[in-house]
Parts: C-alpha cells; structure tokens; sequence
C-alpha cells in the first residue's frame, strides 16, 4: 500500500486495531483514539514513546509500543491525560482543538443522523447493486449457499423416487414425491440464514447513519434473490420432471418451476420476517423449522381431513395451493394406473386419486397459481 501512494502521490488513510511493530514505521503519522473518540495523539510513529513519557506513563520495554498504549488508555484517567496533553499542543500550535470532539452527548440528537438526507432511489440502488455485484464476485460460496440446498435436495430425491411408473405403488411414491417438493419452503428459509443476517447488520447501520432508505435495499435484495431462485428453481425442476418420470407435458412442467420458485421465495420471507425481529439465528431456526413442519404436514398430501378451524386457518399458508396446483397437474384425468395388486380397491386414473385427496373440487391451477403468487407478495411485504 505504501508503494501505491508514493506512487500515485494520493494520501490514505487505514483504519487499524494494533498494527505489528515492522509495520508501525511504515505509516506517515498515527492518529491515536480514545473513549468517546477523543484524540489522543496525533503525529508521527516515533513520537508516541515521547508522548506517552510527558504524561508519566511507565517504560513499554520492548515490546510494540501501540499494544502497551491500548492497555494503557483502557484506564480512564490515563486517556484523559493523554488527551489533555494533545489539546494543550494543538491549541500551542494555533489548531482549534474543540473542532475536532465529538459533540457532547448532552447536545446530541436523538436522532442521530436526522440532519442527514437518505440519497435519491437511483443513486441508493447503484451502489447497492454495484456492492452486491461484489460482494458475490468476491465470496463465491454465497452464491453456492443460495443453490446448494435445492439442488442438492434433488440429486438426493431422484435416485429415491425414480422411475414413477403406472402401479398402484407408483401412486404413493407420486404423492410422497411431491409432499417433499413442498418441504422446499425450509430450504427458502436456510438460504435466508446463510445471507440475510450480514447484509441485515449493514443495512441496520447504514440506515441508522441516514444513507438511504429501506425500499431501495428491499427493491436490491429481491433482484438479487429472484435470479438466483428463478435459476435454481428450473435446473431443479427439470431434473426432478424429467428424471422421476412425472407429468412433463408444458403445464405441469411450469406449474413444477412456480411451486418451486414460490416455495424458495416464500421460505425467504418467513426468513427474513423471523431474522427481522429476532436476532438469535439459532433461536429462529428453532422457531422456523416448526412452522415449517406444521405447513408441510397441513397442505393436503398427508393431512386431507382437519377441523374447520384448521382449514380456516390453512388458508393462509401459501404451501396448500402449491399442493393443489401440483396435485391438478400431476394427476390429470388421463393418466391411467394399473390394477395389478392385491387390494380390492383400485384408482385407475388421475381423477380417483384428486377423489381420495379431497382436491377434485379445488379450483383450477390458474387458480391456485394466482393465490400461490399474492402469498408470495404478502410474505413479503410483512
């Protein structure tokens, strides 16, 4: 860094804890801070023995003089000293000292940083975008945190389920099959986990300081998440579509993409609804994979007879018109199933399966698929 400046002639300034002592001669000068931000020295690197030594303080030895000088200002009245003895050069040499204090908490705001005005939206969200494109381009594994559950869920699922034939088996396996396609709500929120709490803490500090405002943060996170889900959701669709044996035809094809898509994003905003209000990641995986469980078990594969009351209430978890819209597509009135076991009882199509679900009168898949995509902006918007 020392070769850049002399180079390009720039100042820099580095914002450092405790630098080693052979690196300590490489800084210019050194701006010493205490409690409060008070100044308490101010010039070059072998200047700080000497100031250290006008204040009384005992011999540092050997050792890195910065080390024995951040133990030494931890007591309160060695900082004042220290700062005194700067204010008292400062004001010798003709600088105004008191300009460079913080203001005194007495005088202070309440609100820190109301005198500031937040940047406009198009500026706020290109440098969000801009920060974003870097941060992914220098971590790498925060794309891979974004994809890895998903995916990985489908190269462990087809080997399990694949190939789905026309047995009466083969009807339990469909229906287990797309049950855990709606577990992908908790692999949404596990996403949220791996990234949301870092950029959370940013955002939190940077809004606290008055530099912008939440909808542009909001507006750059969802971009982001989208391309990576929208990605995600159709390499992982296919895969599981087309290698299971599924209904592949372009409804059920695409309805499969929606579920997937709804599912991650919607796991995202329960995500982000937890992690908003409490800041225990442990705590709120906790709480999550609860919810999650509860709105699995109630979407309608396992669970097709509850009380009123529930039924009431499941009309708000956005995983029963996913089920729906799956069961309609995947399970259409001409897909035929053989009778070749013991049972007495035989589903021969696609419709006795929708009659033993409960889902033969359940609306359309367009249907669904629209309440599917207002639960998504609602999650959301919590």
């Amino acid at each position: 860094m020392r070769t850049l400046v002399l180079r390009r002639g720039q100042a820099t300034a580095a914002t450092i804890h405790q630098p080693r002592s052979d690196l300590l001669p490489s800084f210019d000068k050194v701006l010493l801070l205490g409690p409060g931000g008070r100044v308490l020295f101010e010039g070059a690197p072998r200047d700080v023995q000497r100031s250290l030594a006008a204040c009384g303080s005992p011999s540092p030895g050997r050792g890195n003089i910065l080390d024995f000088a951040m133990d030494l200002i931890a007591d309160p009245s060695w900082a004042a000293k220290l700062h005194g003895q700067w204010s008292t050069r400062a004001e010798a040499e003709g600088r105004n000292s008191t300009a460079r204090q913080p203001t005194p908490s007495s005088a202070r705001c309440s609100a820190p940083c109301s005198s500031l005005t937040p940047c406009p939206w198009p500026t706020a969200m290109q440098v969000l975008m801009s920060r974003s494109f870097l941060n992914f381009r220098r971590q790498p594994s925060m794309i891979w945190a974004r994809c890895a559950q998903v995916l990985l869920w489908a190269v462990v699922v087809v080997p399990v389920y694949a190939p789905l034939g026309n047995s009466q088996a083969s009807i339990t396996s469909r229906i287990g099959l797309l049950h855990q396609t709606l577990g992908i709500l908790f692999a949404g929120t596990l996403n949220n986990l791996a990234v949301f709490p870092l950029e959370r803490d940013v955002f939190l500090r940077e809004t606290r300081d008055g530099l912008y405002s939440t909808a542009p943060f909001f507006l750059v996170y969802c971009m982001f998440e989208l391309t990576i889900e929208g990605v995600v959701a159709l390499i992982t669709s296919v895969i599981m579509v087309q290698s299971c044996g599924l209904e592949s035809s372009v409804q059920p094809q695409v309805t499969f993409v929606a579920v997937l898509l709804a599912s991650i994003f919607n796991g995202e905003s329960v995500g982000i609804i937890f992690n908003s209000v409490v800041m225990s990641a442990g705590f709120s995986v906790n709480m999550i994979n609860a919810l999650c469980c509860v709105v699995q078990l109630t979407a309608g594969f396992m669970a097709n007879s509850m009380p009123a009351p529930l039924m009431v209430v499941n009309h708000i978890s956005p995983q029963m018109y996913a089920c729906r819209a799956l069961a309609l597509t995947q399970f259409p009135p001409d897909l035929e199933f053989e009778c070749d076991g013991p049972s007495p009882i035989c589903l021969r199509t696609g419709t006795d399966v929708l009659d033993m679900l409960s889902m033969k009168d359940v609306g359309s898949v367009m249907g669904n698929i629209q309440m599917l995509v207002v639960s998504c902006v609602v999650y959301r918007a919590l």
